[in-house]
């Protein structure tokens, strides 16, 4: 029997799923939060292979694994259920037919406690819940030792913000003493008032006067500057800050591994850049307006005080009345904001993805389509900020009723006061200054929370991304690594598959020496480009070795391997910048070093026939190129650092006959140096390899040359018959 308590915490701790296939997303946040972790549905989304048909219970397992916790799948009965102490997740169907997820936290008064994602924390019968676990398997989670818990994810991000930060504390300490300085000259202009009226121009005493009105104007000069010295200090720091953050974030973001980028798109990353704006003006709000506004608060009262105790006490009512309009809009502006911040995002991502696929559209002629598309998804963004703005115009219009009602009241008790004379005219001007100022301040605090939490929203996302676990340090770029030579490199018994996929690849066995080229053969989408993706150490393997030389390939760290490899991929990539920038890739090229390797390998001819030669520019996406000639340059980058394995992904789809039949008897002529590994669907370029291995059924099908083959593999003959075929005709 569970005590009261524990429904209440399973309760508040359950999530329900955004949608009809995040069930099994939800059970999975349910069981961080129960345990005192932190994520989101979004953030599992990729992590479990999710996908519009929902997940599977392995892609449950492997997103749990990677939150650190240990997780086993079973099958299991309703005795053995009963025995489960701890929480574990149920695939049942509903209405026979629907696929689902629950949440089983346990057996007591006779009924299961039941989580459903879809419909919240109910209970079962023992028949209840036996009609539709039919599948009798459960996935069982417990906290493991690199599970993070919300305590030490939040302590992480102080630490790493504080380092943020740590640089500004001089500048923000300067900044917030002349603030301190500025508010406590601010108050002249009330105590002249009071001065000036109720003595100066009483008394007639013109040199008083004249004095006083020096002394003032003196105070205001020197408010004015010290205001202008604050303002020079806060716009560096604002520089400083908004740099280090985003050198910071962009930084860490480079160092994530390629799936990272894969599964994430470019307006969201753009987005959460942009987040860090927000983060530095809160910073400086927090960290010296809002000592101004309390000092301003606490010496302002204090002066109204001290003119009337009455006064005093009426004013004060404005500390719980703007406290409580923020307590009772702060949760509401919070989730608006974050609703905002993501709705951006995604519109960042739909005009990036639009303009990128501008040549598709036109040939389409689907500008129309696209246009409504793009706009829709930017009025859904408008709508937010228009919600968000709401909100805001309605907590400001309580506020200002709320400030109107309490300088009319002060008004109005003031000048009873005056009128039994127990307050002088001045008295009451310097009143009515200070609790105008007063208001201001105790608003700006009311509210100094629902800014913190902007920033706050702003700072979790951008940590998402930035505190993600980097492929390498930065340090491992200067370490000295042994000399290395690549002789040999043998996969033995890989799997691979995407998380809650089923097997890609199964059981390869390959080797490939120096002095070879071998060919992966294969239909498109039968696991050819993801295993070089794998031999690059994009993705990780499921099992499997790989051994390089016969020792493991892992004993080499990642940035060292990726220095011996040379990658040219059917897709080509390259940068807005200059031929010779992008056969180099180096900050300052040498020129006649990239010359020489072009001349020595045989693309000197092909590059000065561009007009402008290695100077030529090359435009961003690289329309100014064809895809042949994109391909004769990406080669020429891989090979520019002497790679000791080259891996060619349909590296020569692009390229005419003649550019073709180059790039052949180049790699015949290089081969003594370097292992090749080249990726095709095409006979026609397999049967220059040394060696073959055809992919069929998610593994090896035959290995051999292009003549054995011919003989000993269907598949592989009849797509060579096709190609003979195709050039008779």
């Amino acid at each position: 029997m569970r005590p009261k308590h524990q429904i209440k915490y399973i309760t508040k701790s359950f999530i329900k799923q955004h949608s009809q296939f995040y069930c099994g997303l939800a059970c999975l946040a349910s069981l961080v939060k129960y345990y005192g972790g932190e994520t989101t549905q979004e953030k599992l989304r990729e992590e479990s292979g999710t996908t519009l048909n929902g997940t599977s219970m392995l892609g449950l397992y492997q997103a749990a694994v990677k939150l650190g916790f240990e997780a086993g799948g079973y099958e299991a009965d309703i005795k053995n259920l009963k025995e489960q102490g701890e929480p574990v997740i149920l695939h049942i169907l509903k209405e026979e037919k629907l696929e689902h997820f629950v949440v089983c936290y346990g057996f007591a008064n006779g009924k299961f406690i039941i989580g459903d994602p879809g419909w919240g924390v109910t209970e079962y019968t023992e028949e209840e819940l036996a009609a539709v676990w039919k599948s009798k398997t459960l996935l069982k989670l417990s906290p493991g030792k690199s599970f993070i818990t919300k305590e030490s994810e939040t302590t992480n991000k102080r630490i790493w913000f504080l380092r943020l930060i740590k640089e500004d504390f001089p500048l923000l300490g300067i900044a917030a003493f002349l603030g301190v300085v500025i508010s406590v000259l601010g108050l002249a202009t009330a105590i002249f008032s009071q001065k000036l009226i109720d003595q100066i121009l009483p008394e007639r005493n013109i040199r008083t006067l004249v004095f006083g009105i020096v002394i003032f104007s003196i105070i205001l000069l020197a408010r004015a500057l010290i205001t202008y010295v604050r303002s020079i200090f806060l716009v560096r720091q604002s520089k400083e800050m908004n740099v280090r953050l985003i050198a910071n974030f962009f930084g860490n973001l480079l160092f994530l591994p390629k799936p990272f980028f894969d599964s994430t798109s470019t307006g969201d990353m753009i987005a959460r850049m942009n987040d860090a704006s927000r983060i530095q003006k809160v910073v400086v709000y927090l960290s010296s307006q809002i000592v101004i506004d309390v000092l301003v608060t606490l010496i302002s009262a204090g002066y109204i005080f001290f003119y009337s105790v009455s006064t005093g006490f009426i004013s004060l009512l404005s500390v719980p009345v703007f406290g409580f309009l923020a307590w009772r809009y702060n949760k509401r502006i919070i989730v608006a904001q974050r609703e905002v911040m993501q709705s951006y995002a995604a519109t960042e991502s739909k005009y990036i993805d639009t303009i990128s696929g501008i040549k598709a559209i036109k040939s389409y002629n689907r500008e129309n389509l696209f246009s409504k598309v793009v706009n829709a998804i930017y009025e859904f963004f408008m709508q937010k900020v228009y919600s968000l703005g709401l909100l805001g115009a309605r907590l400001n219009f309580w506020i200002s009723l709320g400030s109107a009602i309490l300088v009319a009241g002060v008004i109005s008790w003031t000048s009873f006061l005056i009128l039994s004379e127990q307050l002088m005219l001045g008295q009451m001007m310097a009143i009515i200054t200070l609790v105008g100022g007063m208001g201001t301040s105790v608003i700006n605090i009311a509210m100094a929370n629902i800014q913190f939490q902007e920033a706050r929203i702003a700072f979790d996302r951008m940590y998402e991304f930035a505190a993600a676990e980097p492929e390498y340090q930065v340090c491992d770029f200067d370490r000295q690594e042994d000399v290395f030579q690549l002789n040999n490199l043998q996969v033995k018994e890989l799997n691979f598959r995407f998380p809650g996929r089923s097997l890609l690849l199964k059981d390869i066995n390959f080797e490939v020496n120096r002095g070879e080229m071998v060919t992966f053969f294969g239909d498109i989408g039968c696991g050819k480009s993801t295993l070089l993706s794998v031999l690059q150490r994009f993705q990780k393997p499921e099992s499997g070795r790989i051994l390089v030389n016969g020792e493991d390939w892992l004993r080499n760290e990642t940035v060292t391997w990726r220095k011996y490899l040379g990658v040219v991929e059917q897709h080509v990539q390259l940068f807005n910048g200059t031929i010779l920038e992008n056969i180099a890739l180096e900050e300052n090229p040498d020129t006649e070093k990239v010359v020489q390797f072009c001349q020595e390998y045989g693309f000197h001819e092909f590059i000065t026939e561009f007009q402008q030669g290695y100077a030529t520019i090359i435009n961003e996406n690289s329309t100014n190129l064809s895809g042949g000639q994109r391909q004769m340059i990406s080669l020429a980058r891989a090979l520019y650092n002497k790679p000791q394995l080259l891996l060619l992904d349909e590296a020569t789809s692009a390229m005419g006959r003649r550019t073709e039949k180059f790039v052949i008897e180049m790699m015949n002529r290089i081969k003594k140096d370097v292992a090749i590994i080249f990726v095709t669907h095409r006979p026609q370029l397999a049967r220059y390899s040394d060696k073959i291995y055809v992919i069929e059924n998610k593994g090896v099908a035959a290995i051999g040359r292009h003549e054995e083959l011919i003989n000993k593999n269907r598949f592989y003959r009849e797509a060579f018959e096709e190609l003979v075929l195709d050039e008779k005709c």
